[in-house]
C-alpha cells in the first residue's frame, strides 16, 4: 500500500526550502525516520516517515521551495506495515480483572539507527538545529563521531569538533589561504589582554572565515557638512600666515578618533588562538595616499592626543 508524504503546516512560511534529501528511492526506512528537511525563515524541521517502508518516488531535490501540502515523496508500505495505524490503535485494552503489565519504553522498543550508504550528511544522524549549526561552521557531519543515543549527533559533538581542529589547526575553511603573521602588539604602546567570551570565539571564527572566502562590502553614508566647511574657511583664512592648511580629512580622523574612543572593541584583535581579544589602549590611523611610486599607506600615531591643525 502506498501513501504520499506531503508537506505538513508550517505556520504562515512559504517557499519553505528543502535543504537536504536524506533518502533515495529504493531505500527503506523506519517509522519516524528523518526523510526530508525543510527550513524557513524561522525553523528547520524534518520530516519523518509515518511508517515503515520503501521510498517509492521521490518529488524533490536540494534546494527546491515548496508550500503546505506539496508532494514530497511516496512511500510503499513493508509487510506488516500499516501506513493508518500504529501500535497505540492496535494494542488490546488491560483486562481490569487481571494485572496489569509494565509498559515498555519507547527506548527499549526502538530500533537502532539504519546503516546505509548514502551520501553528504545524509548517513548521519542529527536534528535540524544541529545540522544548520554545522553549516553555519562548515562542518561535514560524516566526520563528526555522535555521543547521543545510538550515535546522534549533539550541539556539544559540533563544538567539540571544531575546537579540535582550531587546536590542530586543521580547521574546515578554502585552501590556499596563508597564515595570518603573529603581531606582537605591545611594541606599539599599552595593550591589555581580555577573555573572550564563548559567543564571541565563535564569532570570531566565523567572521574570519568570511573575510576570507565571502565579497567585501562598502557602506556609503551622507552628512550635511555645510556649517563644517564655514568653520574650516575661517581656520584657513587664520591659518594662512602659517602656511598650514586644514582639509576636511584631518576632521574625519577627529571623528573617527572619536567613534573609537567610544567603541573601543573596534580598535581591536582577535589573537592568533581565537580566546582572546587584544584592546589597544592606542588610536593609530592609517591613510591611504597616492604616490609617484604607487599606493601607500602613512600611519599618524596617538592621533586621539592631536587635535584638528596638529593631524592637518
Amino acid at each position: 500500500m502506498s501513501e504520499k508524504v506531503l508537506v505538513p503546516d508550517v505556520g504562515e512560511a512559504e517557499n519553505v526550502e528543502v535543504i537536504e534529501v536524506l533518502v533515495a528511492v529504493g531505500n527503506t526506512v523506519e517509522k519516524d525516520e528523518s526523510l526530508v528537511v525543510l527550513e524557513s525563515s524561522k525553523a528547520s524541521m524534518e520530516i519523518p516517515s509515518p511508517f515503515a517502508a520503501v521510498v517509492s518516488a521521490i518529488a524533490v531535490t536540494s534546494g527546491d521551495t515548496v508550500d503546505e501540502g506539496d508532494l514530497i515523496l511516496e512511500l510503499e508500505s513493508v509487510a506488516g506495515e500499516s501506513p493508518k495505524k500504529d501500535v497505540s490503535e492496535v494494542q488490546e485494552p488491560a483486562d481490569p480483572d487481571s494485572e496489569t503489565p509494565p509498559v515498555e519504553t519507547v527506548e527499549k522498543t526502538m530500533p537502532a539507527p539504519p546503516s546505509d550508504s548514502r551520501g553528504g550528511n545524509a548517513k548521519v544522524h542529527a536534528g535540524p538545529a544541529v545540522r544548520k549549526q554545522a553549516r553555519e561552521y562548515g562542518v561535514q557531519l560524516t566526520n563528526v563521531p555522535g555521543s547521543g543515543k545510538y550515535g546522534r549527533i549533539l550541539k556539544e559533538d559540533i563544538k567539540q569538533y571544531v575546537k579540535q581542529n582550531l587546536r590542530a589547526g586543521r580547521e574546515e575553511t578554502v585552501a590556499g589561504i596563508p597564515p595570518v603573521a603573529q603581531i606582537d602588539f605591545e611594541k606599539f604602546g599599552d595593550v591589555e589582554i581580555k577573555p573572550l567570551s564563548r559567543v564571541r570565539k565563535a564569532s570570531a571564527r566565523n567572521l574570519h572565515r568570511s573575510w576570507l572566502n565571502i565579497p567585501h562590502v562598502t557602506q556609503f553614508d551622507e552628512a550635511d557638512i555645510t556649517e563644517l566647511e564655514i568653520f574650516r574657511s575661517k581656520q584657513n583664512e587664520e591659518l594662512a600666515r602659517d602656511g598650514i592648511k586644514v582639509t576636511p580629512l584631518a576632521f574625519l580622523i577627529r571623528a573617527t578618533v572619536s567613534a573609537l574612543l567610544k567603541y573601543p572593541q573596534f580598535n581591536a584583535s582577535i589573537d592568533p588562538t581565537c580566546e582572546h581579544m587584544v584592546l589597544k589602549k592606542y588610536i593609530n590611523i592609517g591613510i591611504a595616499v597616492e604616490t609617484a611610486e604607487g599606493l601607500m599607506v602613512p600611519v599618524i600615531r596617538d592621533a586621539d592626543r592631536k587635535g584638528v591643525i596638529a593631524l592637518a
